[in-house]
């Protein structure tokens, strides 16, 4: 089972309580088979060069957690008000390959045979995947079954649980802020472990982000042993706290002060597929909160007007609608209707920002997607 969310990454063995996801509280939950591959072989059971094979690329997911957070075990953590941990043993992380565009993989259960997609006649046609030893073995008669490649394995870990308020913060699923604050985040201190005398390749990190009815939602952070049944690194960092965030927090001081994130301060090969997420200051702001629930300042107005140059050059072309400065205000202007924009830090809840006279939009949505806050002027003139 498995939450078709794009912002979330719930996945069990095990059918959600009403068919909601326990993380996001989506109803669009996914049923699908699960294949443990233990080995590959080439298409028809024969090499084929590099210049005339048709390459459909497909990856392996993060690390996915899915056991709920026990209160018995979780710690307070005096320094972080908003933080509690726990060391936590023998703990099942899956790990899920969906296919191409998320539509599995088309295996024949007789010889394993096996074409990305859902559909079956992809398989018509191809052979078995090994050279028979009988010359006058038939051809397969495939049984076809789509499913996701996958691997469930035990491992330890630690785990930091941070406690967000949404009524202050922006936490919604589709929100340009807490997926990119929670991987960073988790990136930012398995570097950071790898400076306490633990190998970079023996500690690896994950995240996941759960919703509640509530006030709250939880962002949960967690680095465990690389190596199947723990080798005791994650557990080792229990008596380190103090020095994990102080290292985590020089990850995020980049030397070279980069925008966003460099292979200076958090890029590296490891994290390749997901560098355009990267975002240190967004790790710091979700770090700031642990400490004492600081937020992000309002932007100044010189700040906002610079932000908002890029939007101005596609309003200048496209000319659906006027953009003035007037005084300290932005103004948008059609059709004899006057509103205001306000850029304001991507963390906050635009819902703090909104009236009748007001369009809220988020310095990231500004520097990210610019389509998006193009749009959401337009829907609201």
């Amino acid at each position: 089972y498995y939450c078709n969310n794009s912002s979330c990454n719930w996945v069990s063995f095990e059918s959600p309580n009403d068919n909601k996801c326990p993380f996001c509280g989506a109803e669009a939950i996914g049923k699908q088979n699960l294949l443990k591959p233990w080995g590959f072989a080439p298409l028809d059971g024969k090499n084929i060069g590099d210049a005339v094979a048709d390459i459909e690329k497909s990856y392996a997911e993060e690390p996915s957690y899915s056991v709920p957070i026990e209160d018995k075990n979780m710690n307070k953590y005096g320094k972080y008000k908003k933080l509690r941990f726990a060391k936590l043993e023998n703990q099942p992380l899956l790990i899920l390959n969906k296919g191409p565009k998320g539509e599995g993989f088309s295996v024949c259960k007789n010889c394993g045979a096996a074409v990305p997609g859902d559909k079956e006649e992809k398989l018509y046609g191809v052979k078995k995947p090994f050279k028979p030893l009988n010359k006058g073995s038939k051809e397969c008669n495939h049984d076809i079954v789509n499913t996701f490649l996958g691997h469930k394995f035990l491992t330890d870990m630690i785990l930091f649980e941070i406690k967000l308020d949404k009524r202050k913060i922006d936490t919604s699923a589709d929100s340009l802020w807490v997926k990119s604050a929670a991987l960073t985040l988790s990136e930012a201190m398995a570097l950071g472990a790898s400076q306490l005398d633990i190998d970079f390749n023996d500690l690896k990190s994950g995240y996941r982000i759960r919703y509640t009815d509530g006030d709250y939602t939880y962002v949960d952070i967690y680095l465990f042993d690389s190596l199947s049944s723990g080798a005791g690194y994650s557990s080792m960092l229990e008596n380190k706290i103090d020095k994990l965030f102080d290292e985590t927090k020089k990850v995020l001081e980049c030397k070279n002060n980069c925008k966003t994130a460099c292979h200076d301060c958090l890029k590296h090969y490891h994290n390749q597929r997901v560098q355009d997420d990267l975002d240190r200051h967004l790790a710091k702001q979700l770090l700031d909160w642990c400490v004492d629930e600081t937020l992000p300042q309002k932007l100044d107005i010189k700040i906002q007007k610079e932000l908002i140059k890029g939007l101005k050059e596609c309003v200048a072309v496209d000319k659906e609608f006027d953009i003035l400065e007037k005084n300290d205000k932005i103004i948008v202007t059609k059709n004899n209707k006057i509103k205001e924009i306000v850029v304001y830090p991507v963390m906050h809840n635009p819902l703090n920002y909104i009236n009748s006279n007001v369009i809220p939009i988020s310095d990231r949505m500004l520097v990210k997607a610019l389509p998006n806050a193009y749009s959401k002027i337009l829907e609201n003139m």
